[in-house]
């Protein structure tokens, strides 16, 4: 059943509307001349100067070939750069490219990509649908008739059709709305109807049918933020979605500008960095990006000067980010206290040391589901970065096709994350299969997660795995597993085979009792404990060993050859096993090092691991089944103690 929603939708709209008025956009000459939007627009002209006398291609047979989504998306960039360069300069040459961009676009028989057949509309054709709309709009008043004619009917076969309350019920994708491509097929297609209306009347259903499937999706955001698929993927999903809600309240209804959700999702996306251009990416989630121009509309739309900031630090640019900034808002450095921040939607934690410091330590973990859109089965996985840099890695998204999405690559196994394998198994790539973030404590020395995650996995032997990640301010990281296994005596041999990785794209160097993680400008020292009757499983006495992951390519802009990872290995002796591993970041090695001689760590027995660090002790207590932190902060001479219970009983 259609979502199509009655909307109040004025007659005598005039172009341009969608993003801005001509009085609006006759502001924007000055404007770029000053940065950031200098810089954009200088690129903007470069792209173009590059494109402006190549020959446009036409589409292929049938719509096929690898080639066919850079070449329609090389025409229609060409034609809204063009259309935006015409509106700065009033050079009649852009005028002429771009509608001979447009004119090229209407000819083509398809906008939607093969890799996504049989749908007969997709992300393509919503992303081709944009940038035609926002090209008509924008020279609407300069269009000869005839041209304005053959765009209209273009829009009509290519977006329209597939949106209509007797058509969109028999697109998934029109369902999919807590993911990214509900938001950008209705958003996009529902964009391009928009921009014919009022000349083409008969699209107000598709614009009705959109506007309600976009209102579901929104929705769908938690109150409290977060995106399953990322960070990326909900800065795609939204800059969409802002465009056609601002389209729809310039065009008469703003109902949707209304909408709490978009507000929902800004501190997401200023959590979601892991290190500068370096956005937290789990999943499918790209390891690139991650300060879109979506940000400058966030930031207008609520005067909040962090967005704003965040947006000139860490975007590239573009013609939405030229359409988007509004000088008059003063950046901010982005500030949150407590610095930590969990997302229970899809169940992220992620710890910051802190938001002053730019050298400073973030650690992004995740629990949730194994499978589902652009999931990876890789429960308990974690990144690290600080002084600006990622030290623990993830090989991240891999080149889609159809054997990718079916989880038939090895980047779509837990064996390639930050997880445990038992006796060589690992996580059970579904929907209904995962794990729980149980308890989240954020304190001013430290902050403390504690996950449940055996759901991820059908090892037989496997009764629980617990891990634990504890942030000591400022800059020290302890990592804990607790393992038990299933039907076994308290001092029963098991035999089970633990194995922990660590992924990096830094120079990884085994010493005898500790492994370093380096690349210029920051090392990593990650030392593990174990209690003395684990034996080691690496080369010699040791159970640190390296290990690679050949044979495949993923779009991590780090990997220069193999994907390399710490591996850490024990068996199983005695219920329960607990690995305990430390942390430690510096500038180089010796910096490193440093820190880490400030750090002391104990093991006693099996039931208690002490950390002193900084003047204040961190106690690790399981007896009697249960996990207790205790943190003692020294004040000159009087202790204050701060207990916190970090789960319940095992069962």
């Amino acid at each position: 059943m259609s979502e199509r929603i009655e909307l109040t939708l004025r007659s005598d709209l005039q172009h341009p509307f969608l993003v801005a008025s001509a009085k609006e956009l006759a502001g924007l000459a000055e404007r770029v001349r000053a940065e950031p939007l200098a810089s954009y627009y200088a690129r903007m002209k470069d792209w173009l100067g590059e494109h402006a006398q190549s020959p446009l291609p036409h589409c292929p047979p049938g719509g096929l070939g690898s080639d066919f989504d850079p070449m329609i998306r090389e025409v229609a960039q060409i034609a809204l750069q063009a259309a935006l360069a015409w509106w700065v300069e009033g050079d009649d040459r852009w005028l002429a490219r771009a509608s001979e961009a447009l004119d090229n676009l209407a000819g083509w028989e398809y906008w939607r990509s093969p890799i996504h057949l049989p749908l007969p509309a997709d992300l393509n054709t919503a992303m081709i649908g944009t940038d035609v709309a926002l090209s008509y709009d924008l020279l609407y008043p300069r269009l000869d008739e005839a041209l304005r004619q053959k765009i209209q009917e273009a829009i009509l076969k290519h977006c329209v059709a597939f949106i209509l309350p007797e058509t969109v019920d028999r697109q998934w994708w029109s369902f999919a709305h807590d993911g990214n491509w509900s938001f950008v097929t209705l958003g996009g297609m529902g964009l391009a109807a928009l921009a014919i209306w009022p000349e083409r009347p008969e699209v107000r259903p598709a614009i009705e049918t959109a506007a309600g499937h976009i209102q579901r999706s929104l929705d769908h955001i938690h109150p409290l933020g977060g995106w399953r698929e990322g960070p990326g993927y909900a800065m795609y999903a939204m800059t969409h979605g802002q465009l056609f809600i601002d389209a729809l309240a310039a065009a008469g209804d703003a109902r949707l500008a209304e909408h709490p959700g978009p507000a929902r999702l800004d501190d997401f996306f200023l959590f979601g960095m892991l290190a500068p251009g370096r956005p937290v990416y789990f999943g499918d989630c790209g390891a690139t990006g991650g300060g879109g121009s979506l940000l400058y509309r966030r930031a207008a739309c609520t005067r909040r000067g962090d967005l704003q900031q965040f947006a000139d630090e860490h975007n590239s640019g573009g013609p939405l980010s030229i359409l988007w900034r509004d000088p008059t808002i003063e950046p901010r450095k982005p500030y949150f206290d407590p610095p930590s921040r969990h997302f229970p939607q899809m169940d992220w934690v992620i710890l910051r040391s802190d938001w002053g410091d730019p050298d400073g330590l973030v650690l992004a973990t995740k629990a949730g589901t194994t499978a589902g859109g652009h999931q990876h089965p890789d429960c308990g996985t974690f990144l690290l970065a600080a002084y600006g840099r990622e030290l623990v890695a993830e090989p991240g998204i891999g080149t889609y096709s159809r054997d990718y999405h079916r989880g038939r690559s090895p980047i779509k196994r837990s064996g390639t994350h930050n997880c445990l394998l038992f006796n060589g198994e690992e996580q059970v790539a579904r929907e209904f299969k995962g794990g729980i973030v149980t308890q989240f404590v954020t304190q001013p020395g430290y902050d403390a997660v504690r996950m449940e995650l055996a759901g991820a996995y059908e090892c037989r032997d496997l009764e629980q795995w617990n891990r634990f990640f504890f942030l000591l301010r400022p800059d020290v990281v302890v990592l804990v597993d607790e393992v038990r296994t299933r039907n076994v005596g308290h001092y029963q041999y098991t035999g089970m085979t633990i194995e922990a990785r660590i992924h990096t794209f830094c120079e990884i160097l085994i010493r005898p009792f500790d492994a370093v993680f380096q690349r210029p400008g920051a090392t990593l020292l990650v030392n593990t404990v174990l209690p003395p009757y684990c034996p080691g499983l690496g080369d010699h006495t040791s159970h640190y060993s390296i290990g690679e992951h050949e044979g495949f390519q993923t779009r991590h802009p780090d990997q220069k050859g193999a994907v390399q990872y710490l591996r850490i290995a024990t068996e199983c002796e005695k219920d329960p096993t607990v690995m305990v591993t430390l942390l430690v970041p510096g500038k180089d090695l010796a910096d490193a090092e440093a820190r880490r001689a400030r750090v002391e760590l104990e093991m006693r027995r099996r039931r208690r691991v002490e950390v002193y660090y900084a003047g204040r002790t961190l106690v690790l207590d399981w007896g009697n089944r249960r996990w207790q932190v205790y943190w003692n902060v020294i004040e000159g001479r009087l202790p204050k103690v701060l207990q916190a219970t970090v789960g319940g009983p095992s069962t």
